[in-house]
């Protein structure tokens, strides 16, 4: 599902040297394990100008490692004087650190291009139910159930009572509404001596 589309990048880029997305983007981009990026190139200049860009991830914001050994768009080759349009992927097999930028950079004999990037981040249905969960459980009180005094015990239910009242007993004590039990007053089909 898709959790977010945003455009990261839009300016001019002048030669080799390789620049990132802002910081602000960093966050947002971290928040998912899939990312998709699609770069729109124009005013494109150069001689055999190309496209490398590559995701990095961190957890403090100042150290900042390659996610994948080999760039998401690996040396893409782009027209002077026209538009290029070029898409990468990560998909997510590796899990990110908590920030996220995108370093981009041209190759090629003094290349230039106006650059448009949008990252669209996926997850998965699995990992958005496991997070609501997690926001779910610790927004939402613990729901107890309602404690209710116990009852008093029925004399009747006692073992040595049960014992008397088969013996016939008269002193048996009885609750409000209930028969004592008692030999004489069980039918004799469940005791076993009704005819067979």
């Amino acid at each position: 599902m898709r959790a977010f589309s945003r455009l990261v990048f839009d300016d001019y880029l002048v030669g080799t040297t390789a620049i990132f997305t802002s910081d602000a983007f960093s966050d947002l981009l971290g928040s998912t394990g899939q990312l998709a990026i699609q770069i729109v190139a124009t005013n494109i200049s150069g001689t055999s100008p190309s496209l490398i860009v590559r995701i990095q991830s961190s957890h403090d914001g100042r150290r900042w490692s390659y996610k994948s050994a080999t760039p998401e768009i690996d040396t893409r080759s782009i027209t002077p004087g026209g538009t290029s349009v070029e898409v990468g992927t990560d998909r997510g097999t590796t899990p990110s650190l908590a920030r996220v930028r995108l370093q981009i950079a041209l190759a090629g004999t003094n290349p230039g291009a106006h650059l448009k990037v949008w990252v669209c981040g996926r997850a998965s249905r699995r990992s958005q139910v496991i997070a609501a969960r997690a926001i779910t459980e610790r927004e939402m009180p613990t729901l107890r159930a309602p404690t209710f005094p116990r009852s008093l015990p029925d004399p009747a239910d006692d073992e040595s009572t049960r014992r008397r009242a088969l013996s016939g007993d008269p002193g048996v004590p009885t609750v409000p509404g209930r028969r004592a039990f008692s030999v004489a007053n069980t039918p004799k089909s469940l005791m076993g001596l009704g005819k067979r």
